[in-house]
């Protein structure tokens, strides 16, 4: 394993945990964007913590990735607007999400991001994950769509 390639490891316990270690691979094609942001993981970044999911492991990397890039440029865009007490951090955090896994995985995403709420979410097989990015929690669900390959139904 080289320094480039992300690991996800599922751990056994009541809640499903999942660790995220860097290694390298060759042959992986992250972006430098990626491997940036997992290195802040590793160095003092706030640390992703998978509380619940039915992902894959490539789609939950995905989304911790796009999670901390959401975070990033969420911190400019407070301070670029003067918005000291961060009020719109979360909403900016959730439209980056969404956007991303809209165009990666196909549209009808929806994310909430904040510090403090309740949900309850009828959502697609296997495109749930309920996550920490430190102290920020991140809901991640499709709902919605028809699928890629699903037929549109008839309109009369």
């Amino acid at each position: 394993m080289s320094d480039d390639e992300v690991q996800i490891e599922e751990t056994p316990a009541e809640e499903t945990t999942f660790s995220v270690s860097v290694g390298n691979d060759d042959d992986n094609d992250d972006g430098d964007d990626d491997r940036r942001y997992i290195e802040e993981w590793t160095h003092g970044g706030p640390e992703p913590t998978v509380k619940s999911t039915d992902m894959k492991a490539e789609m939950v990397r995905f989304s911790l990735v796009s999670a901390a890039k959401a975070l990033k440029e969420a911190e400019a865009l407070a301070e670029k607007r003067g918005d000291v007490a961060g009020v719109n951090i979360f909403s900016d955090m959730a439209e980056v999400i969404k956007k991303d896994m809209d165009a990666r995985y196909h549209p009808q995403w929806h994310c909430i991001v904040g510090r403090s709420f309740g949900s309850w979410v009828v959502h697609e097989v296997k495109t749930f994950c309920f996550f920490f990015l430190g102290t920020t929690a991140v809901l991640l669900f499709k709902a919605g769509g028809h699928g890629r390959n699903a037929a549109l139904p008839k309109i009369y």
